[in-house]
């Protein structure tokens, strides 16, 4: 990897790249003694600068990843060098995801955590076990945090990883939340796996109804059959309605009051409107169901003429059922 000697400003340098954000624009007027390092062959970009004033790894990555996409690299990594004096705790955050990217162990260890400096020794304490502190100390995890700090601010400190106070505690705490949600995941599986099965069932069902053809609008009709809305009584006693003839020379009372046989009507000149009518028909079909306990007995009566059909519904007291039947038979 070849280093260019010339120190100029980054502007100078990646003349093709315009900073699109406020914090850019600031990376590119605060950068000085500029240092580039290339490497043609894996296509890789190194830039160590000086700045007077702290700039956030946000900003320094985003530019990277612009840089590298302009410029066609496989990677442009911005080192800053800063004065020792800006280094303060709150910049550790900074420190932690400089170590996340170079992939040492962080994720989920460092979510909460206590600083505490004396002299040249950096102490964090995190709310972890010894066996979470020993993975740490396994992957150099402190001394990963003392090279950054050094790169960065010239700064010779001892990072050193432990416990906090109420390690057991929160761990404790941790514990009991974890096994709060592994609790509530298991007891939402069946809703979930309910839910699914519906979803399943809904996509099934529409499915087999794109499948299925087109059914045929048909029109509501009185009958099946060409008929008229009158009766005939051209032969003295009788009388034809729908496709019937009817013998009314010697009519019999079975229930209600007397009524005269005049103005009858075929099963097909029916119209919900109607307050009255006299039609003749045959039985064919009596059917009942109880109700209130078998005080009383829904009755459905079927009629035909053999031209349309018609169901009579009346509600009787059950000890009634035995005379309708004596009455009503198909």
């Amino acid at each position: 990897m070849a280093e260019e000697k010339k120190k100029r400003k980054l502007g100078d340098i990646f003349s093709r790249y315009t900073p699109v954000t406020g914090g850019q624009r600031e990376l590119f007027q605060l950068a000085e003694n500029v240092s580039v390092r290339l490497d043609s062959v894996h296509r890789l970009v190194e830039v160590n600068f000086t700045s007077e004033k702290l700039i956030s790894k946000t900003v320094l990555y985003e530019a990277e990843a612009a840089l590298a996409e302009i410029y066609e690299q496989n990677s442009v990594r911005l080192f800053p060098h800063y004065p020792c004096a800006l280094f303060h705790e709150s910049y550790m955050d900074e420190v932690i995801r400089e170590a996340r990217r170079i992939g040492t162990v962080i994720n989920g260890f460092f979510d909460r955590y206590e600083l505490s400096r004396e002299g040249d020794t950096l102490t964090v304490r995190i709310p972890f076990l010894q066996g979470g502190i020993d993975l740490l100390d396994l992957a150099k995890t402190g001394q990963i945090f003392s090279a950054i700090i050094r790169s960065e601010f010239n700064l010779n400190l001892t990072v050193k990883i432990q416990q906090s106070a109420d390690s057991r505690e929160r761990f404790d705490d941790f514990e009991a939340a974890r096994m709060a949600w592994l609790q509530s995941e298991a007891a939402a599986i069946p809703q979930r796996e309910a839910a699914y099965k519906a979803a399943a069932k809904l996509e099934e069902q529409k499915a087999a109804q794109a499948a299925e053809p087109e059914k045929p609008h048909l029109p509501r009709v009185a009958s099946l059959f060409e008929g008229s809305t009158e009766t005939d009584e051209s032969e003295p006693g009788f009388i034809r309605s729908g496709r019937m003839k009817f013998d009314i020379t010697e009519p019999e009372l079975k229930m209600g009051d007397p009524f005269p046989i005049e103005e009858t009507l075929p099963l097909r000149a029916i119209q919900s409107n109607m307050r009255s009518v006299t039609v003749l028909a045959s039985v064919f079909g009596v059917t009942t169901k109880e109700i209130k306990n078998g005080e009383k007995i829904v009755v459905n009566i079927g009629l035909t003429d053999r031209d349309a059909s018609i169901f009579i519904k009346t509600v009787i007291p059950a000890e009634e059922q035995d005379e309708l039947f004596g009455i009503f038979k198909t």
